[in-house]
């Protein structure tokens, strides 16, 4: 079910956005090798002007500068199974928010009662075995329920290697991204309280009209005295957000030595960043929600709000003999972005209504990043470590901070020239580790996949939380 529901959710996000963008939720270090994405965008700004240089001293086996264009998509999803039919089976038992039919109640039947010699204590156990069932449902969805879906794409050019002593590099980034997650609107159910307040059920006849009795933490009992019959409602605001993002990046690059010395060399790099964004989310009542599978189709057809942004990366970068060691500065400004209004007046919690209002923005946060690699005497064999120093929120609400190693091999074999095998881990929201395995081939076909360690059971099968495949192209000229 929940595997459908993302593979979905890709085709959702290619409809809405006819190319691709990219998001900091994966490491740069799931798809191609450190010479190659020394001259990707997600490069420190600094690494071309290095890379360059060490290809031209004859020191790099395997190194295309030209053209580089990747494709990806992946998923991520909640330790949770069925998550769609939880949704559903939560959203029949609240109250839906419906003025103009106040007859259509959800809850559940407890069955019948004597309202002449009602028993108060088995109606209490029956309703405190359901608001728990509930409460239980309500967490687990409100921790591990979401689904995510992400595409993108990367075209990078190396337009002048000698450019004022400098590489001029440029490129085009683009993701599309959707997600649907669970915010839940907790309840304190008094066992109690709720049979101090059953009390009066012992003062009702068989001639009085309908009559609810508060239990506490939202909860009712409802009890037609003439026919003995009981149900239970609950009024809740839990709700269903689902986010959706456009976001295109366009960069211009340059980068140079700045100090040449016996023991190794410095460079520096700026990469201004310029920005087009589009933001859109729709939230429902879990109580209102019908078919929460519907709820992609709708995010498809909802109002993006857009806005431009400008934003620059700094990059410096030490080469020794046999390392090379690395830090960059991202999104230096931080701009800010905007999500749609939402209606928050159908909302009774004030933590519900104050969590909807501050969720109407987006800024893409400033993030420092370390990166480190040794190199063989003969440069084939490449070790490196990525470290993200802050965690970082990008536009699903999800917050990255990775740590991620990996280990190259490039040769000057035109069949099969790169190999590389990674680990990553997020020390930041989802904890989620993932290992990845990837290929040159023939010279230009870069391949890569990636997927999660942590596993789920879905109908008794298990499935891995999260994977990433990557298919690129490498043009010299």
């Amino acid at each position: 079910m929940i595997k459908n529901n993302v593979i979905y959710c890709i085709g959702c996000c290619v409809l809405f956005y006819s190319s691709f963008l990219t998001a900091n939720n994966i490491p740069e270090s799931f798809s191609l090798n450190y010479q190659q994405r020394a001259l990707s965008n997600s490069a420190n700004p600094s690494a071309p002007a290095y890379i360059i240089r060490q290809r031209n001293n004859n020191k790099i086996p395997g190194l295309v500068s030209g053209v580089m264009f990747n494709l990806a998509a992946g998923v991520s999803y909640g330790n949770i199974d069925n998550l769609f039919e939880l949704i559903d089976d939560s959203a029949e038992a609240i109250d839906p928010d419906n003025p103009d039919n106040p007859d259509d109640d959800g809850g559940w039947d407890l069955g019948d009662i004597e309202i002449t010699d009602p028993d108060v204590v088995d109606l209490l156990k029956k309703a405190g075995k359901e608001a728990a069932i509930l409460g239980g449902t309500l967490a687990l969805i409100g921790i591990e329920g979401y689904a995510r879906a992400y595409v993108e794409t990367d075209l990078s050019f190396v337009i002048n290697e000698n450019l004022w002593g400098g590489v001029l590099t440029s490129g085009i980034k683009a993701t599309g991204s959707s997600k649907a997650l669970g915010i839940i609107d907790s309840f304190n159910f008094d066992k109690e309280q709720a049979q101090s307040n059953l009390e009066a059920i012992y003062h009702l006849t068989p001639q009085d009209p309908e009559t609810s009795i508060d239990l506490t933490g939202g909860f009712n009992l409802v009890i037609d005295p003439s026919t003995g019959k009981v149900r239970m409602t609950v009024k809740n605001d839990s709700f269903l957000l689902t986010k959706a993002a456009k976001i295109a990046q366009f960069k211009a690059s340059f980068s140079k030595a700045i100090l040449n010395h016996k023991g190794g060399n410095l460079y520096f790099g700026a990469t201004p960043v310029f920005y087009r964004i589009g933001l859109t989310r729709i939230n429902h009542r879990i109580g209102d929600i019908k078919d929460s599978e519907l709820l992609f189709e709708e995010i498809k057809n909802s109002k993006f709000i857009y806005k431009n942004g400008v934003d620059i990366n700094l990059g410096l970068t030490w080469s020794g003999k046999n390392f090379h060691l690395g830090a960059s500065l991202l999104d230096v400004f931080e701009s800010k972005y905007r999500y749609p209004e939402l209606d928050p007046r159908r909302y009774k919690d004030p933590d519900i209504i104050n969590l909807i209002k501050q969720d109407e923005y987006y800024a893409i946060e400033r993030q420092l990043k370390i990166n480190y690699a040794y190199l063989s005497p003969k440069r084939h064999w490449a070790f490196t470590t990525d470290i993200d120093v802050n965690s970082k929120t990008e536009p699903m609400g999800d917050k990255y901070q990775w740590v991620a190693f990996s280990a190259n091999y490039t040769d000057e074999s035109w069949w099969l020239p790169g190999l590389r095998v990674g680990l990553s881990k997020n020390f930041s929201g989802s904890q989620l580790s993932y290992v990845n395995l990837g290929a040159t081939l023939f010279n230009y076909l870069n391949v890569d996949i990636a997927t999660t360690l942590d596993q789920v059971d879905i109908k008794g099968d298990k499935f891995v939380r999260g994977a990433y495949i990557n298919l690129g192209f490498q043009i010299p000229y």
